[in-house]
């Protein structure tokens, strides 16, 4: 690839020239030396591949957080509704988190092996069945349980991560360990 551009540049080609070409290909300034990602950010476009992944990226993660704190709005109704303790209501918090814990450092290996997207569909297909199923909860283990599995949500943070690093370059994705 470096090969062609200098071929280019020497028969004439300037560096504005080559920059309109990236354009035409991607719609975005991308760097060939990082596997084609993106140097810049356009949030009013939507073009791909770029672009639309961090769109998909950044939604997915907004939803998957309004699953991981659907409940917690909610909890005194429900503390009161069930006659919970304290207690009962910390364990269901632990639950939570322990999963989102769990969930991270599995999910991290395996966006290396099939990627952000399938994996963001999968774990926000999963956590939507049980924060559907709130409304069944009628003890202290059913909702430790529920909100067990509704923390598998709050390990989309990774692929949101992975996917933004895949498309962007490493000082869009990370400026302060870069300067």
């Amino acid at each position: 690839m470096i090969a062609q551009k200098n071929v280019l540049l020497e028969e004439g080609e300037d560096e504005d020239h080559e920059q309109q070409r990236q354009r035409k290909k991607y719609h975005l300034n991308i760097d060939h030396l990082q596997d084609d990602k993106a140097t810049e950010i356009k949030l009013r476009q939507f073009s791909r591949p770029h672009m639309r992944a961090f769109h998909c990226s950044w939604f997915a993660f907004f939803v998957a957080f309004m699953t991981w704190f659907s409940i917690s709005p909610l909890l005194p109704e429900i503390q009161k509704t069930l006659n919970l303790t304290d207690s009962e209501v910390w364990n269901s918090n632990i639950a939570r988190v322990s999963s989102t814990i769990f969930m991270r450092f599995l999910l991290g290996p395996l966006c290396d092996q099939y990627g952000a997207r399938i994996l963001f569909l999968l774990v926000l297909t999963v956590a939507s069945i049980p924060t559907f199923m709130t409304g069944l909860v009628n003890s202290a283990n059913g909702l430790m349980i529920l909100r067990f599995f509704i923390g598998i949500s709050g390990g989309s943070f990774v692929m949101c991560q992975y996917w933004s690093s895949r498309m962007f370059t490493k000082e869009l994705v990370s400026p302060p360990m870069n300067g």
